[in-house]
């Protein structure tokens, strides 16, 4: 079973960051999986969990609530086994999220907005902010040092130049 965790947001930090003390997030935001898009094996376990699913999402007399609670609470409960995927499988950008670090080309975006074509502007690891409509920083491994690392460039200061 593959799936793109719940992208950080905003609002998830903003008691800290707006009492400049550090603050606790709820574990709910850190911890849900993406539902937009799933990976998965059609076997029998796996159909037990979208059952279970669905009933804990739609319960009689219930409201539904939150998919993805409902989801991760049921997969917490069953024997599937999860792989994180990388954040370009599902990579969901709207104005509440934080900037993304991605390491390859966006396969899938979630976005009203964005463009594949921006996110995918710099190939290789970044950091996309898209408030800024940009990739705002970069790292490419330095070949000339005997022993290669990776080399950070702002790639805002560089435009700026």
């Amino acid at each position: 079973f593959g799936v793109v965790p719940e992208p950080y947001l905003f609002s998830h930090a903003k008691g800290s960051l707006l009492s400049g003390k550090p603050m606790g997030i709820t574990w709910n935001s850190l911890n849900n999986w993406n539902t937009g898009m799933i990976l998965y094996d059609n076997n029998r376990r796996v159909r037990a969990l979208f059952e279970a699913w669905n009933d804990a999402y739609n319960y009689p007399g219930g409201t539904g609530g939150g998919d993805q609670e409902a989801f991760t609470l049921q997969l917490d409960h069953s024997d599937v086994r999860v792989k994180e995927l990388p954040a370009e499988y599902n990579l969901r950008i709207h104005t509440n999220t934080l900037p993304h670090f991605l390491t390859q080309e966006v396969k899938i975006l979630h976005s009203r907005y964005e463009t594949c074509e921006r996110v995918n502007a710099m190939s290789g690891p970044r950091l996309y902010d898209h408030l800024k409509e940009q990739t705002v920083y970069g790292w490419q491994l330095d070949t000339q040092d005997p022993d290669p690392v990776f080399v950070s460039t702002c790639v805002t200061d560089e435009r700026l130049e």
